[in-house]
């Protein structure tokens, strides 16, 4: 399962409007969805950045999909980091990254594998879904080898700690200072079937981010060109909240949140 918005989509113009090919979907097929973004960037070319997530409405039984997307500058390499809910009341951590050599499995539960999808690479996953209000912080961090990348989720509400992997490069990179994207996508776009109606309410903030060069700012945002009416996306002092879906007649109250200490 990979994104709409996918490596092709590292600007503003780009991200709404650029949509990998799946085979066997006419562009005209593609069906209706909506989704947001938030472009971000830090003071200069960072190692590592990390970001808080936090699933404030929950879709329920649906194909969602939250994420942050980068490029590396030394290297022809891209990727994105971020969790899912599924339809079939599952979800998935997942770190993917173009023209990664190799992965290596982290933490128990995890896994790492090929893909071949506009293009090819590496991906590491954990089949977990991610849990309403909790605060979720993650981090992608190159290692001392120069060419490692290695993708950890924190779950500060309970304190534990997965590393989903380490996706090594061709060369030693940095991260593209002005690259990042933290976006929203409801990915049952790749069914022709799918209408606006269709879709189920969401809420997520995407939290400050910070890097090894200082702290990011929020710079843009924008909306999927579809179903635009259905999607929200606000930028304030907490971060980048977007919303998805028809809202509810009556709103729901956010789960309160206590945060925990980091396991190890």
């Amino acid at each position: 399962m990979f994104a709409k918005a996918g490596r092709l989509a590292f600007s503003a113009v780009a991200a709404a409007s650029v949509a990998v090919l799946i085979p066997g979907i006419a562009h005209a097929e593609w069906g209706k969805t909506p989704g947001n973004y938030a472009a971000w960037s830090a003071p200069a070319n960072p190692t590592s950045f990390t970001i808080p997530m936090t699933l404030q409405v929950d879709p329920g039984d649906y194909n969602a999909y939250w994420s942050t997307q980068f490029k590396f500058a030394g290297v022809d390499a891209s990727g994105y980091f971020g969790f899912q809910t599924h339809r079939d009341g599952g979800g998935m951590f997942l770190a993917s990254v173009w023209n990664g050599v190799s992965g290596t499995a982290g933490s128990t539960g995890t896994y790492c594998k090929p893909f071949a999808e506009d293009g090819t690479g590496k991906t590491c996953r954990w089949d977990a879904r991610p849990q309403l209000g909790h605060v979720y912080e993650l981090t992608v961090a190159r290692d001392p080898s120069g060419t490692g990348w290695t993708f950890t989720v924190n779950d500060r509400t309970t304190g534990a700690s997965t590393v989903l992997g380490t996706i090594t490069l061709a060369g030693t990179a940095t991260l593209e200072k002005n690259s990042f994207i933290s976006w929203t996508e409801y990915y049952d776009w790749n069914n022709p079937n799918t209408v606006c109606a269709d879709a189920k309410y969401s809420k997520m903030l995407f939290g400050i981010p910070s890097t090894d060069e200082g702290q990011g700012n929020y710079t843009n945002s924008w909306k999927s060109k579809t179903c635009q009416e259905l999607s929200e996306v606000t930028v304030g002092p907490a971060g980048a909240t977007e919303e998805n879906g028809p809202r509810p007649l009556v709103p729901p109250v956010p789960p309160a949140v206590t945060t925990g200490s980091l396991g190890s």
